[in-house]
């Protein structure tokens, strides 16, 4: 898949060598730490979006994968921008990849019925965060 998007995304520059090197780098890296399973799952979830007229965007350290640019799941090309593969998922550190994905709110609950259907209830959750402003409590000066 990776290879038909790199033909697709960057044309007759799919073979240079910065491409070709970058993409066996990180599926490399994909593979070694189990995380290809997890890159199908996000390019299925955008693949049902675009067929179904869907907007979304992919936004956060993810736009530093080429994975992610062939893979049509964000816009931007890691390479043209300088973009660092590592700050979104990094071999030295064993913790998630994390792709952040916004979905129109009104289309919200076609994908959440997307995912339940394809992958069972008990797979998916919705969370939020909330942001609360409050004034900051006065410091507690020490006497000198």
């Amino acid at each position: 898949m990776c290879e038909e998007g790199a033909a697709s995304r960057y044309g007759s520059r799919a073979d240079s060598q910065a491409v070709r090197e970058r993409l066996e780098y990180e599926l490399g890296i994909v593979n070694k730490m189990g995380f290809d399973a997890y890159f199908l799952i996000v390019w299925d979830l955008c693949n049902y979006a675009r067929q179904n007229g869907i907007w979304y965007n992919a936004r956060g350290s993810g736009n530093g994968s080429i994975i992610a640019y062939t893979l049509n799941i964000t816009l931007v090309d890691p390479l043209q921008h300088g973009l660092i593969f590592e700050r979104f998922l990094n071999p030295g550190r064993v913790s998630m990849p994390d792709i952040d994905l916004d979905f129109r709110d009104d289309r919200r609950a076609d994908m959440l019925e997307y995912c339940t259907r394809k992958y069972g209830s008990d797979k998916v959750a919705q969370i939020i965060t909330f942001g609360t402003m409050a004034r900051k409590p006065p410091c507690a000066m020490s006497a000198v």
